[in-house]
């Protein structure tokens, strides 16, 4: 007896397969069957610029916050400080590498400049003024201090109160002598004999050029000290008193001027 004719699995499993059939329900079972999910996702698609520029932008929120917040303000706002050790000597040679050292440093931008400086003697008159141009005339704005760890003479006395704001040593002192002047009164003479060139030498009628450098560095000076300073050596307690040097920096107290 024949077996009855079943119109889906009768085609399938009949020796004479009728694709017009078969091909239709193929696509159908497909289309059903849930998708196979693959290891390797394909990768993400790249923003563009825009896109980017959205993603790092921070809410407004967060910008509120940083703004009202004065500690996230100080922490992220570090000072930019510059330092150099300023070494003086009667030298030619290390005034210029001195003066060399410091312009490179100036010509750096910072907020504040640190110079710590040391004197042996005088010093020269000419490097004292060209530093004290250097600093006045300085590219940036930065304020300037000056620490001095040992006692200044002479024309370094200059270079020390080109700061800003200035610090000695608890036992150091600072000195300056006078400038020398012109004696109006000097008798005057009518021949040119070498008594008279020794006695003009001595009542100071002709200045040579260093002692015109040092006339204009005790100008200066006395600009910033009292008139009474000049000659004696003067430390950290008189210096305080004319509010001269910073006395957060004078931490130790003065056992005596020399």
């Amino acid at each position: 007896m024949a077996e009855p004719f079943n119109p889906i699995f009768g085609a399938v499993r009949s020796p004479h397969v009728n694709f017009c059939i078969l091909v239709p329900m193929i696509k159908l079972l497909k289309h059903l069957l849930p998708k196979r999910i693959s290891h390797n996702p394909p990768a993400p698609k790249p923003l563009n610029k825009s896109e980017l520029a959205k993603d790092e932008l921070a809410g407004d929120d967060d910008l509120i916050r940083e703004t009202n917040d004065p500690f996230e303000q100080q922490r992220s706002h570090q000072p930019v400080i510059r330092k150099m050790f300023l070494a003086l000597t009667p030298s030619d040679k290390d005034s210029q590498t001195a003066v060399a050292e410091l312009e490179a440093l100036l010509a750096q931008p910072s907020e504040e400049y640190h110079i710590s400086m040391m004197g042996t003697g005088r010093g020269l008159p000419d490097t004292a003024l060209t530093i004290w141009h250097l600093i006045k005339q300085r590219p940036h704005p930065g304020r300037v201090r000056i620490n001095a760890l040992g006692s200044l003479q002479g024309s370094n006395v200059l270079i020390w109160l080109a700061g800003d704001v200035r610090s000695l040593r608890p036992d150091a002192w600072i000195k300056y002598k006078p400038s020398p002047v012109y004696d109006s009164a000097a008798p005057p003479t009518i021949n040119n004999s070498r008594p008279f060139r020794d006695h003009r030498r001595r009542q100071g009628r002709r200045l040579t050029l260093l002692e015109r450098d040092y006339a204009r560095v005790v100008t200066l000076i006395e600009a910033h000290l009292p008139e009474d300073f000049a000659g004696r050596a003067v430390g950290n307690s008189e210096l305080s008193e004319w509010a001269i040097i910073d006395q957060a920096r004078t931490t130790q107290p003065e056992e005596g001027n020399p």
